[in-house]
């Protein structure tokens, strides 16, 4: 007798009953496919674990001093997706001082990388991270993510600051204390002559998200003759976020005395809207700034600008282009 389902007629020759042969039916693909669905996405989700990154371990990366820094700069470009786990892995359990410098300068990484794309709630959230909590100071590493971080990174986008910021916090009535004592926190923090420079350049940021008063005024004082180039930048900076024509006229009769990189970003932040450039005109004319200082593109947004008063100035001051 045939068996293991070898056809039991052939040439129309009956050799009895014979065993029917075994069919494949529906429910049996169905099995089939889902067998091989549940083992594809267990081997899926395997391989995803492994790809799995541990901020902790990029964290300790960022930090090994015996790799390149354009290594390590890189590893922050390859785990954006994680800004916000980094920053916390980062300041784990960090105490003020040494160890705490040693971090920053990673940690300033993270954050205005994520404030320059300011892609998705990735800013927010780590704002909000770093935002004292009720009765706790500002920390040296929160002014540098807040300041030097966040804000710096939107402002370098063209994005004013104080507004966004206060979109951000908008839907949580909890976050707007907390920022309201940034704000005054910083402002101790700036005039606190033990903090390193760098650190109260980043708190002369924060202010700039402020009311022209006091905070402009605070800031004004820094942007002297004779400050500290980093302390005067950082006073550049604040002011330059501040929507005022008190900062405006401030920053235009700066160019009296401000030098260097700190006179470009004036005439960089004199450009962000019509009034301001206007001003800047005026100062061009007035041979506060030489054209020349201008870059080309510089000229050409005057130039262009879509505010006509600015186009008319800018064909009187300017010179023919070539």
């Amino acid at each position: 007798m045939q068996s293991d389902g070898t056809p039991g007629r052939r040439q129309g020759v009956s050799r009895g009953p014979q065993p029917r042969a075994k069919m494949t039916t529906n429910s049996d693909i169905r099995l089939s496919g889902l067998l091989a669905l549940t083992i594809a996405t267990s081997i899926f989700s395997i391989a995803r674990a492994e790809e799995q990154v541990d901020p902790a371990t990029i964290a300790a990366q960022l930090l090994d001093d015996s790799r390149s820094q354009d290594e390590r700069k890189q590893l922050v470009i390859d785990h954006r997706e994680i800004a916000l786990d980094l920053v916390r892995a980062l300041t784990d359990g960090l105490e003020r001082g040494k160890e705490e410098y040693r971090r920053i300068p990673w940690i300033w990484r993270v954050a205005i990388d994520a404030a320059k794309r300011n892609e998705g709630t990735q800013a927010r959230d780590i704002l909000v991270f770093a935002l004292p909590k009720q009765d706790e100071p500002l920390r040296d590493w929160q002014s540098v993510v807040i300041g030097g971080g966040i804000i710096n990174g939107l402002s370098q986008k063209d994005i004013w600051p104080r507004e966004h910021i206060l979109e951000l916090i908008d839907e949580d009535p909890a976050l707007q204390p907390r920022w309201d004592r940034v704000l005054v926190r910083a402002g101790w923090m700036a005039d606190d002559e033990e903090v390193p420079n760098g650190t109260r350049y980043d708190a002369l940021r924060i202010l700039g998200c402020g009311e022209w008063e006091p905070h402009g005024l605070q800031l004004l004082r820094y942007l002297a003759d004779g400050i500290d180039d980093e302390l005067q930048m950082g006073a550049v900076s604040g002011l330059v976020d501040i929507d005022s024509p008190y900062s405006t006229k401030a920053l235009s009769d700066a160019f009296l005395h401000l030098k260097g990189r700190n006179r470009k970003l004036a005439i960089a932040g004199l450009l962000r809207n019509g009034d301001r450039a206007d001003a800047l005109l005026f100062s061009i004319s007035s041979e506060r700034v030489a054209e020349v200082e201008l870059t080309g593109d510089q000229i050409r947004q005057l130039r262009e600008h879509p505010e006509r008063k600015v186009r008319e100035r800018a064909r009187q001051v300017l010179s023919e282009s070539d």
